[in-house]
């Protein structure tokens, strides 16, 4: 694709995935993460290439009540479903200020309650809105949450996969200390 250190990717830029021999094989999935303020020009034009799609994004409170994007999203569902994409609901901590926020994780993988609360919210959502899955899209997860953050996600993937639906968890590369 004649990328140049340090891979930074354009806007609209297309990429070329050889299906030769490497990937013959192999099963692949392609998923793209989008608002619901997307033009549906643009979600037409991107769905017939995706197997998946994760509208971004679903939030949560402190005590790990589910909440909606501002934008109704069902009809990105919709639209997915339309093109045989999967529609995943994709869950951030985001904070008041539109920033991955600790402390919402925090508070919910460190208490059953709220963890439990947010996951039948969640599994809720997804059979009222028709999604076919769930992403887990955290960042800056506290290193005493750790394992805190594991048992969170055994535990989605748990009662999800019950419900036939499957979970994902987004893992966004560690650019800082800080992350």
């Amino acid at each position: 694709n004649q990328l140049v250190k340090p891979y930074r990717l354009a806007v609209g830029q297309s990429l070329f995935i050889d299906q030769g021999k490497y990937l013959r094989d192999t099963e692949m999935r392609i998923n793209g993460y989008s608002y619901p303020f997307i033009s549906n020009y643009v979600l037409e034009q991107t769905l017939p290439y995706l197997t998946c799609l994760s509208v971004f994004s679903y939030g949560f409170s402190m005590v790990g009540k589910l909440i909606p994007p501002i934008l109704d999203d069902t009809w990105m569902i919709q639209k997915a479903r339309q093109y045989q994409a999967i529609p995943i609901l994709t869950l951030t901590p985001l904070g008041p200020d539109g920033k991955f926020n600790n402390q919402l994780i925090h508070s919910v993988v460190n208490n059953e309650d709220y963890t439990y609360r947010l996951i039948y919210e969640m599994l809720d959502m997804v059979e009222k809105k028709n999604y076919g899955a769930v992403d887990i899209d955290f960042e800056y997860i506290l290193k005493e949450d750790r394992d805190a953050f594991t048992a969170f996600v055994r535990k989605t993937r748990e009662v999800m996969n019950e419900n036939g639906y499957e979970v994902s968890v987004a893992v966004a590369p560690k650019t800082s200390d800080t992350q």
